[in-house]
């Protein structure tokens, strides 16, 4: 990547991504997201600063690939500088140097310290303005985006990341066991790690490796980690307790090294004698490069929720505070968030869509190579669970709850114990933010 500085200015077109707005906007039924023509922003030579949150964030001819072009077809006069969130360009650094931003990318998880740092708006209006119809959008993408500002539409979702489950085939095959399949419950899926977790020649495998925060952040059920009343950890609780007792037996089978498989990532991609982990559908290229004869399933289930999928995990678009060109902004955005463009990224580049639409859905990886011949309905095939509600907590709650998994694991505490110490330290970690903010 051609990373000049964290910069990078390039003639494109206007990001428009479909903001999608509940209830307001276009309700036609053959409604593909896109926006009416405007002259300002088809004639009009505008500059807009595009800001990535993510240090990663593409520039030069990456950009080009995943945004440039694709805003380019319908606003060719629209040109972007491009700033990545690191060196001079930090977050910090922007809002110091009080630097105009027009379009920022983010992931959910960073919007907190987008909104403490005063650049988080609301994009009601433009989505009103410009005729948008939210209803394309899916809806525990849009009600994540309202619960982080009190109902407001602080952002709308670019693409979304869902937990899938990556295995080995070669593995399956030298020990003659089934692959796993979509629709795999989580019992049945402890059973196949026990049948795959064995010694032989010396070497030691396991069924499954990955920290025990993935099944937490999955979070099927849609467990609240805070009370949302006192802004409380609620996590030393029967349901946390039960969702613990459910997965701390994978880690506690014979053979198994408490650590080294919680935490173990290579021993699936490296070392190669772990048959399954369970990571977003974005780690496929990773998986890719480096286990030749792989595939996947679906993230498996609980089993009174069939079907239901991990947490949505959006990547999300805003229009920030600090700009000056709103409109032409919110239509870059739109843009990006056609059915059109959603497809062709969807296909092309294995973003997964946060339309509605099926056939934008289905799309999904289609012309990806690092998906050729693989089960692409692993990352497809699930309805999104019932969405928790925000709060800045939620992280350190997710965490909290693995340590406490990992302490059974290790043999040094017991559930109620671990649950309720990783509860009173959270707590007294919230109790000694809001006193230190008076």
């Amino acid at each position: 990547m051609n990373v000049q500085k964290g910069t990078s200015s390039l003639l494109i077109a206007a990001l428009t991504l479909t903001t999608a707005a509940c209830g307001t906007g276009n309700t036609g039924a053959k409604d593909d997201g896109k926006l009416p023509a405007s002259k300002s922003a088809e004639q009009k030579p505008v500059e807009l600063t595009w800001y990535h949150v993510p240090a990663d964030g593409p520039v030069g001819d990456a950009f080009q690939q995943q945004y440039g072009q694709l805003i380019a077809k319908k606003y060719p006069n629209l040109s972007f500088k491009v700033l990545v969130n690191k060196e001079e360009n930090t977050l910090a650094n922007v809002v110091v140097s009080k630097t105009n931003l027009d379009v920022m990318l983010a992931s959910f998880a960073s919007l907190p310290a987008v909104k403490d740092n005063g650049l988080l708006g609301d994009l009601s209006d433009l989505v009103k303005k410009h005729n948008f119809d939210l209803n394309r959008i899916e809806t525990a993408s849009l009600d994540m985006m309202r619960s982080l500002d009190t109902g407001k539409l602080v952002a709308l979702p670019l693409y979304e990341l869902r937990f899938v489950l990556y295995y080995n085939k070669d593995l399956f095959d030298k020990f003659g066991v089934p692959y796993p399949k979509n629709g795999l419950t989580w019992e049945e899926m402890i059973d196949v790690s026990k049948r795959m977790t064995r010694s032989e020649g010396g070497v030691t495998y396991r069924g499954y490796v990955g920290p025990p925060s993935n099944f937490i952040n999955a979070n099927q059920y849609g467990y609240d980690f805070i009370d949302a009343k006192t802004n409380r950890a609620i996590i030393n609780t029967d349901n946390w307790k039960k969702i613990a007792d459910k997965f701390i037996p994978i880690y506690t089978a014979p053979g198994y090294n408490a650590v080294k498989e919680a935490y173990g990532y290579d021993l699936f991609l490296k070392e190669k004698t772990a048959a399954m982990t369970s990571a977003y559908n974005s780690y496929a290229a990773t998986v890719n490069a480096n286990v030749p004869n792989w595939d996947a399933a679906s993230f498996p289930e609980m089993g009174d929720l069939k079907g239901v999928a991990s947490q949505p995990y959006p990547v999300v678009l805003t229009v920030p505070t600090t700009s000056q060109h709103r409109d032409e902004a919110f239509q870059a955005i739109a843009q990006l968030l056609t059915d059109e463009v959603q497809q062709e990224r969807a296909s092309k580049l294995a973003f997964l869509a946060p339309l509605k639409n099926p056939d934008v859905k289905s799309a999904f990886a289609r012309d990806v190579a690092d998906w050729k011949g693989k089960n692409i309905s692993a990352v497809t095939a699930q309805k999104g669970p019932k969405t928790i509600a925000y709060n800045q907590y939620n992280t350190s709650a997710a965490a909290a709850i693995g340590n406490a998994m990992m302490a059974v694991i290790d043999g040094s505490k017991d559930i109620n114990t671990a649950l309720r110490e990783e509860e009173e330290k959270l707590n007294k970690q919230i109790t000694a933010d809001e006193a230190a903010k008076k």
